[in-house]
């Protein structure tokens, strides 16, 4: 095979590849932080922007594990800037402050990332608020973010939402679908509780915890076409939802006279368009 015939079968090849995995929309992109100080963990980081809220408010939470070029596990508190010459300028306004520590870093953005969307790690209500919690720790706190195609992503965020006859202490787990192209966003719950998410080329399944029962919690699951985030189906006592073509299995919950949960396969037939409330 000549030189010029075998760059032809590569070139094609690499085509083949590109239509079977479309690029997503997100690009990636190299940002400029001004940082003004690190943490080892998501609970010392929210306290540390607390204390920096009302004097800087340009700040915000980002994980380094959103950028290719930076040490991981690790939060920095920091102001976003597109040229290096913007973020040195913002750099010199906080030593003038007296926080002489601050530093520049340039962050490669990973794609399919939060910060890639400009989606902060966690959201500002658990920054403006001092928060005790005693049944959920930082960790839950932190938004999640699930690519379901090139084109859309489930976003999974944790909001605070002060209530002193709240079991939950105030947390809230709202889930968006969003459109990468457009940006827009459609709210499918306000407050999710262990959610669990899983997708096909066609439906998103998600499951909530929506009931108890003596001790145990049981789930409702809910299903929406990825063609406008219609729903199109909703099971109650059903969790661990799983896609064969239009059909859901999921794994039905019951619990009997003693209190005892009992899970059982069960296999529904997904509607193609019919919307329901």
């Amino acid at each position: 095979m000549n030189l010029q015939l075998r760059a032809t079968v590569r070139l094609t090849a690499a085509l083949f590849l590109i239509a079977l995995n479309p690029i997503p929309v997100v690009v990636a992109q190299t940002v400029w932080l001004s940082i003004i100080a690190t943490e080892n963990n998501i609970n010392k980081a929210i306290s540390t922007a607390h204390a920096l809220h009302n004097t800087e408010n340009s700040l915000e939470i980002i994980d380094t594990n959103d950028c290719q070029n930076l040490r991981k596990n690790l939060y920095v508190i920091a102001s976003i800037d597109t040229q290096r010459h913007l973020a040195q300028k913002t750099i010199e306004k906080w030593r003038k402050r007296k926080h002489e520590d601050a530093y520049l870093r340039h962050c490669i953005i990973i794609q399919e990332s939060r910060l890639a969307l400009r989606i902060p790690p966690v959201d500002n209500s658990f920054i403006q608020n001092i928060i005790q919690p005693i049944n959920w720790d930082s960790d839950e706190v932190i938004t999640q973010l699930k690519f379901l195609n090139p084109e859309m992503a489930a976003i999974i965020k944790p909001h605070y939402q002060p209530d002193p006859e709240d079991i939950r202490e105030g947390l809230k787990i709202r889930i968006d679908l969003l459109w990468l192209k457009s940006n827009q966003h459609k709210e499918l719950f306000s407050d999710c509780i262990d959610p669990e998410l899983l997708n096909n080329d066609q439906f998103l399944a998600v499951s909530c915890v929506t009931e108890i029962a003596a001790d145990n919690l049981l789930h409702s699951t809910s299903v929406f076409s990825l063609n406008d985030g219609a729903m199109i189906f909703r099971q109650n006592r059903c969790r661990e939802p799983k896609f064969t073509d239009n059909q859901l299995i999921c794994q039905k919950e019951t619990v009997d006279a003693d209190g005892k949960l009992h899970h059982m396969p069960t296999l529904h037939v997904l509607p193609k368009s019919k919307s329901i409330n």
